[in-house]
């Protein structure tokens, strides 16, 4: 009997820079937080709310991140079809 192939969740995993930022939100101190806000909203943060400026932030993080995935699956499409 056969071993059954294991799946390859491989192209569905966030990239690891990433996802280690994220993993790391909860870990940075206010300011860092605040900072990093400021650099990916360029603005200031519109509350002092830690979770909601951390949800933000990684829901930031991912939408650049597979925006830049996407581009590339795009770029890809044209040049090889």
């Amino acid at each position: 009997m056969s071993t059954p192939a294991k799946a390859n969740t491989d192209k569905f995993t966030a990239p690891p820079s990433m996802a280690s930022q994220i993993a790391r939100l909860p870990e940075l101190p206010m300011p860092e937080i605040k900072a990093l806000w400021q650099r990916l909203f360029g603005d200031d943060t519109p509350t002092h709310n830690r979770q909601f400026l951390e949800r933000r932030i990684a829901y930031r993080l991912q939408e650049v991140e597979f925006r830049k995935t996407a581009a590339t699956a795009e770029w890809r499409d044209v040049v090889f079809y």
